[in-house]
């Protein structure tokens, strides 16, 4: 039994782990793969020499790894607000829920006082 907590545990640590680092190897892959073609796309131009490409490929690759960090912040940080909102919602539904069933087993009390009173008299 505790073996198989053990191995649940690392499969959704492993989990976790995979779904963090995919869009940060994205970003990266994506990021790397402009800079190639950009820097292909200045050598085959011919009008830069080697320094001047690898310069501008550097560039390329940063400007789009910035760009892109900042959209997936803003994704990321939109979703987090959203699900926030949503178990805010649902806690508070739970709380409007446990509210009514207190006061239908307060008034079901009152009732059964108000019964066995008017029974003894």
């Amino acid at each position: 039994m505790a073996a198989s907590k053990k191995n649940g545990k690392k499969t959704q640590d492993a989990d976790l782990e995979k779904r963090a680092r995919y869009p940060i190897g994205l970003l990266f892959q994506i990021s790397t793969l402009s800079a190639c073609v950009a820097y292909l796309i200045f050598s085959i131009s011919g009008r830069m020499d080697f320094t001047t490409a690898m310069y501008r490929a550097l560039v390329v690759f940063v400007g789009v790894t910035f760009c892109l960090g900042v959209v997936m912040v803003t994704i990321v940080s939109v979703l987090h607000r959203v699900k926030m909102h949503e178990a805010e919602e649902r806690i508070r539904q739970m709380y409007e829920e446990q509210l009514a069933e207190q006061q239908v087993i307060e008034s079901q009390h009152r009732m059964a006082q108000s019964s066995q009173e008017s029974h003894s008299a």
